[in-house]
C-alpha cells in the first residue's frame, strides 16, 4: 500500500486528526476546458527525493497564507486516481500505476484521490520546513505572465509590483514594435495588468498612443483610459473626442462613462452635436443601473435630438420600462418620453 502525502493549512490540522481529510470539489483541466471534479483530495506519493515529494509547499503556502502541514495516508495500491500534470489533462489509473507516472516526470504531477481520507487510514501529521518546493512554475528560469485572480489571488503582496513590472514591458514592446499591427497587439495584452491595478497606475505611457497616426492604435489605447482614474484621463479622452475616426470617438465615449459615468460623459457629448456619439450615451442609459439619472438624461437629449436619436431614446425608455423595480413617478416620466 504506496505511502502519500497531503499538504494542509496548518489551521486544520486538528480537525483532519480528529476526522481525515474531508474531500473538496476541485477542477482539472482537459485540454480545453476545466472539468469539475466532484469530491477530490490533492496529494503525492512519499518518493526517495524530498525535494520532489514535497514540492508543491511553497506554491500552496503562497495562496493560503500560512505554514503548511503533511498529513500521510496509506491506501490501496488499486484504487483508482487521477494523475498529470497541474496545467494538463489527466487520467484515470490505478494508484501504483499513478505513482510510476510521477516517478518518470515529477515536476508539476500531482494525484487526485475520488474520496475524502478516513482517520484510520491516516498514517501521521508532521510539522515541515517551508522553504522546499517550487512557486509558479516547475521549471527553473521559465518565466510566468499570467497576471489573472486565478494566478495571482487578490491581495497578493506583490502584486502591484507584478502588474507595474507587466504594464511597462508591454508598453516597451508596443514603443518598439516594428509596425501598427504589433502595437497593437502589445497594447491589448495591457487589458488584464490595469484591470488589476483598479487605478493604480498612471496613463502617461499611453499618451502618446492615443495620439498615434494609425487609427487602430490610436482606438486600442483610447479603450485602454477606461481602466484609469477620472481625473487622470479625462482631457485625454476628450481630444479623442474630436477624432477624425468614428472608432475611435466610440471608444472615448465608452471610457468616458466607465471611468467616470454617464452623466460626465454625456456632459461632454452634449456640447459636441455628434449623433454617433450621442447615440452611444442613448444606448448606455437603456441599461443604465440609476433610472432617475437616466429618465433625466433621456428628457435632455430628446429636446433637441434628430430623429434618429429620438428613436434611440424612445427605445431606452421602452427597456427601462421593464424594469419592475421603478418607482411611479419614474414610470410616469419615462411614459412622455414615449409620447
Amino acid at each position: 500500500m504506496p505511502r502519500l502525502v497531503h499538504l494542509a493549512p496548518e489551521s486544520r490540522r486538528r480537525a483532519i486528526e480528529r476526522h481525515g481529510i474531508r474531500a473538496e470539489e476541485a477542477h482539472v483541466w482537459d485540454g480545453k476546458k476545466g472539468v469539475k471534479v466532484p469530491r477530490a483530495v490533492y496529494a503525492m506519493p512519499i518518493l526517495p527525493d524530498f525535494s520532489v515529494t514535497y514540492q508543491w509547499l511553497r506554491e500552496l503556502r503562497r495562496f493560503h497564507r500560512e505554514r503548511m502541514v503533511a498529513v500521510h495516508f496509506v491506501v490501496p495500491s488499486d484504487e483508482e486516481v487521477m494523475v498529470g500534470r497541474y496545467n494538463k489533462p489527466h487520467e484515470k489509473v490505478p494508484l501504483r500505476v499513478a505513482v510510476r507516472r510521477v516517478l518518470e516526470e515529477p515536476a508539476g504531477n500531482e494525484l487526485i484521490l475520488l474520496r475524502g481520507i478516513r482517520k484510520n487510514e491516516l498514517a501521521l501529521v508532521r510539522e515541515l520546513t517551508q522553504l522546499v518546493g517550487w512557486t509558479e512554475t516547475p521549471e527553473p528560469g521559465a518565466a510566468f505572465d499570467c497576471l489573472c485572480a486565478s494566478c495571482v489571488a487578490p491581495g497578493t503582496p506583490d502584486l502591484m509590483r507584478r502588474v507595474r513590472a507587466q504594464f511597462d514591458r508591454h508598453v516597451l514592446a508596443a514603443r518598439q514594435a516594428s509596425d501598427a499591427k504589433g502595437a497593437v497587439r502589445e497594447l491589448a495584452r495591457l487589458e488584464t495588468p490595469l484591470e488589476r491595478a483598479k487605478g493604480r497606475i498612471r496613463p502617461d505611457k499611453l499618451e502618446v498612443f492615443s495620439r498615434s497616426e494609425d487609427r487602430f492604435v490610436r482606438a486600442t489605447a483610447t479603450n485602454l483610459l477606461r481602466n484609469f482614474k477620472w481625473s487622470d484621463v479625462e482631457l485625454l479622452l476628450v481630444a479623442r473626442l474630436h477624432d477624425d475616426y468614428g472608432n475611435v470617438r466610440e471608444a472615448a465615449v465608452e471610457s468616458m462613462i466607465i471611468a467616470g459615468g454617464v452623466r460626465r460623459a454625456h456632459a461632454h457629448v452634449a456640447r459636441l452635436s455628434d449623433d454617433l456619439l450621442t447615440g452611444h450615451v442613448v444606448d448606455h442609459l437603456a441599461y443604465a443601473r440609476e433610472a432617475d439619472v437616466a429618465v433625466k438624461l433621456l428628457g435632455e437629449i430628446a429636446t433637441t435630438a434628430s430623429d434618429e436619436i429620438a428613436r434611440r431614446v424612445v427605445n431606452a425608455a421602452t427597456e427601462l420600462l421593464r424594469d419592475d423595480s421603478l418607482t411611479e413617478a419614474t414610470r410616469a416620466r419615462l411614459s412622455l418620453l414615449l409620447g
